[in-house]
């Protein structure tokens, strides 16, 4: 009799312990499967706030969907500012308008400040002009000073045409003392001709 009441308040206490464990495992397979679904509708938000295709608005809160339209009216103000052409003005309000030609405008002045093809002369103020003709200048002095060609040297003044021809000469004595194609023996000094026919004497070792 013992043993047998030992078995049956055995058998009752496991009974009574794991109940409540059975619940807890219910109540935690309901919060694994809410939390997949947040961590889905979180996903979806995230790929309709950066206009992604795979975007179910119909999955999204009224506040998500107004901020879902803020980013895409946001996205379409861009593609006008930077100068795309997906942009489409007639959706952009007159405010938006003028933010887009502002941005055509600073485009334009940079074309022109670094040389580039797409520069429109006609567009720029007063002190763009000069500023672009100041980088101009500065360009073609640093593709004369190195030998570059397209160097105009009627743009450049009587000191920088010195410096110049300084530097032609240097390049031209570096050529001939390493024996390099475009020496001109012509332009060397006496003792330039001497060191350069020492190193070809050397060089034939």
């Amino acid at each position: 009799m013992r043993v047998f009441r030992w078995v049956l308040v055995t058998s009752t206490l496991f009974v009574v312990f794991r109940a409540p464990a059975g619940q807890a495992g219910g109540q935690a397979g309901g919060q694994a499967a809410g939390g997949v679904h947040d961590n889905r509708a979180s996903l979806n938000y995230q790929n309709c706030l950066l206009g992604f295709y795979i975007c179910d608005a119909a999955q999204l809160t009224a506040e998500q969907q107004q901020a879902v339209a803020r980013a895409e009216r946001e996205r379409l103000v861009q593609v006008c500012v930077y100068g795309s052409d997906a942009c489409n003005l007639v959706h952009l309000t007159a405010e938006e308008q003028q933010a887009v030609a502002e941005g055509a405008r600073k485009r334009n002045y940079q074309n022109c400040l670094h040389g580039f093809d797409l520069c429109d002369a006609a567009r720029l103020t007063a002190d763009e002009q000069e500023a672009v003709t100041q980088a101009a200048n500065k360009r073609n002095y640093k593709d004369c000073i190195v030998g570059f060609y397209g160097c105009d040297a009627s743009q450049l003044s009587a000191e920088q045409q010195e410096k110049i021809a300084r530097a032609a000469r240097k390049r031209n004595y570096q050529s001939c003392l390493h024996g390099f194609y475009g020496c001109d023996v012509a332009q060397l000094t006496a003792e330039e001709k001497e060191a350069v026919a020492r190193a070809a004497a050397e060089r034939k070792w």
